[in-house]
């Protein structure tokens, strides 16, 4: 699986007074809610005891996650071509090529006969078989015409 990391597309910029980390990570929360990533909170920030004394550290992590599905016509458009080629190449090969021929039947009283039968030759034969391929080609172009994107976005807050 290929991952590919990209710098988030945009800049915010916002003035935010708090009091306490609970109220930063949830204005971080209703942020990236805004931008339209479904949340996944792990705990709230609980203030620790630092080194120095009357201060607190904390730490916490927000992760959002956001899903978008994309069409891709151009595959779309080559798989129902490579589709409607293979139905036609199926029609022209499966139904071979006719012959018709005469034959005698009896001693005394011969008789003649004429039949026809279906040959399969190697051009009725080639044709199923592309007919073949570009049905399998055709449902893959189908298949992979559309694609869903999810875009991560997680952020590490330490204070």
């Amino acid at each position: 699986m290929d991952m590919h990391i990209q710098e988030f597309p945009f800049r915010r910029k916002w003035d935010i007074m708090i009091g306490s980390p609970q109220k930063l990570f949830r204005a971080l929360g209703d942020v990236i809610e805004d931008l339209g990533y479904k949340v996944e909170r792990s705990s709230a920030p609980e203030p620790k005891a630092g080194a120095v004394a009357d201060t607190a550290t904390f730490s916490a992590e927000i992760v959002g996650q956001k899903q978008t599905k994309r069409k891709r016509v151009i595959r779309l458009i080559v798989g129902i071509i490579l589709i409607i080629g293979a139905i036609a190449a199926f029609a022209n090969g499966i139904t071979g090529h006719k012959e018709t021929y005469t034959h005698e039947t009896g001693w005394i009283f011969k008789k003649k006969h004429i039949a026809t039968r279906t040959v399969y030759r190697g051009a009725e034969i080639t044709m199923i078989l592309v007919g073949s391929l570009a049905l399998i080609s055709g449902v893959v172009f189908l298949a992979t015409s559309s694609q869903t994107r999810r875009r991560i976005l997680a952020i590490h807050i330490e204070g």
